[in-house]
């Protein structure tokens, strides 16, 4: 009972046995899940990142945050809007200090990331691919940009594979001598 209490607190903490366990089981469901419901195996898998330095309109959620924080903290005299404008220019110009900056505010960068996932999966991957139902895992990987994804995705028709080839069908090939 004891070791069952451990495994579940465990479990919670980012990185660990009992963690990467526990993500497993969840994928395994899942698969199962879909497998029962007739849908098969998953048609692909895809990892994402969120490219976070590089990328305009978190810079400029991350700019207003930083002026959010000098104005309430009475270290300028600017108005809210003019810091965010002063912020997001900075950080344009500097890319050390924007790269600092958005270290600064990972809750920001996660959260961007997490409704731009969605956006893609609902937006593209549905309409384009055909992907009714699938299974995302977010983690975090400290030096290669904070946050990215795992997942395996199901179309709506079962097809797991060809897809790309048949969406080059028409594009000439070229042969080696």
């Amino acid at each position: 009972r004891f070791l069952q209490s451990v495994h579940a607190f465990t479990a919670q903490l980012k990185g660990t046995d009992a963690y990467w366990n526990d993500v497993r089981r969840h994928a395994q469901a899942a698969v199962s899940h879909n497998i029962i419901e007739g849908r098969g195996l998953p048609s692909f898998f895809i990892t994402s990142s969120c490219a976070e330095f590089h990328h305009p309109a978190l810079s400029r959620l991350v700019a207003e945050a930083v002026a959010e924080e000098l104005v309430s903290q009475g270290r300028c005299t600017n108005s809210r809007e003019v810091q965010s404008q002063s912020e997001f220019d900075r950080m344009n110009s500097d890319s050390k200090y924007r790269r600092k900056q958005i270290l600064r505010h990972p809750h920001i960068t996660c959260r961007f990331f997490e409704l731009r996932t969605e956006q893609y999966i609902q937006n593209v991957l549905g309409p384009v691919w055909g992907v009714r139902d699938y299974f995302v895992r977010y983690e975090f990987a400290e030096g290669r940009g904070q946050i990215h994804f795992h997942g395996i995705f199901w179309r709506g028709d079962r097809r797991p594979h060809g897809l790309f080839q048949e969406a080059n069908a028409d594009r000439p090939t070229f042969e080696r001598d």
